[in-house]
């Protein structure tokens, strides 16, 4: 989580922030939202 990233050097800390976040920007609510919006249409997020 972000939390561990207090207390490291920033350039240390954005690695960590990187791989954490990484993950989250993969899942299907991710990429839904953009494309709700590139669409025009309200988002249908499924929690995936």
């Amino acid at each position: 989580s972000a939390r561990e990233c207090i207390g490291h050097p920033e350039k240390e800390a954005l690695a960590m922030e990187a791989k954490f976040s990484a993950p989250v920007f993969q899942t299907e609510d991710a990429k839904e939202g953009p494309k709700a919006f590139m669409e025009k249409r309200e988002p249908v997020f499924k929690g995936r």
